[in-house]
């Protein structure tokens, strides 16, 4: 697993803020949420920034939250990104025992699931199925009294 770490949280903005401010924008503030996840799926194909071959998709949020996670793949590759900040004061090696874990469940699941296709449920709503049924009825009887109509002149 490779660690990194985000140069903006770690050098820039976040570092030249005093303490206090930080402590308010992440614990106190009462608007604030405390995780943030994503779970975008990236392009499955390679692609180009200004001629530029893209090699790796990160997903990263700045927000003034104590936990932030994300996952995106690309290429068929996955990666989980975490920015914690260090008021959350998070067991990191446990956090990151419960990911390891997390994939290994997932990968075991997808390396042992059975290769028959699933037949898509149908979700469409009760509401939509009745008003089908009765546009269909009123189309039929308008047709119906037309023809009536027609055969009468």
């Amino acid at each position: 697993m490779q660690y990194g770490t985000c140069p903006i949280l770690s050098h820039g903005i976040v570092k030249s803020l005093p303490e206090s401010a930080l402590e308010f924008l992440v614990v106190d503030n009462p608007k604030n949420m405390t995780v943030a996840m994503s779970s975008v799926k990236g392009p499955q194909e390679e692609f180009s920034i200004a001629g530029y071959a893209v090699d790796e998709l990160n997903y990263g949020g700045i927000a003034n939250i104590g936990l932030n996670v994300g996952f995106i793949s690309y290429k068929g590759n996955a990666k989980i990104s975490v920015c914690a900040d260090k008021l959350i004061d998070m067991d990191c090696p446990l956090f990151v025992e419960c990911l390891e874990s997390a994939y290994d469940e997932i990968r075991d699941a997808v390396d042992n699931a059975s290769s028959e296709e699933l037949e898509s449920p149908d979700l469409t709503p009760l509401s939509a199925k009745l008003l089908e049924l009765g546009l269909s009825c009123a189309v039929v009887g308008a047709v119906a009294l037309l023809s009536i109509w027609l055969a009468q002149k």
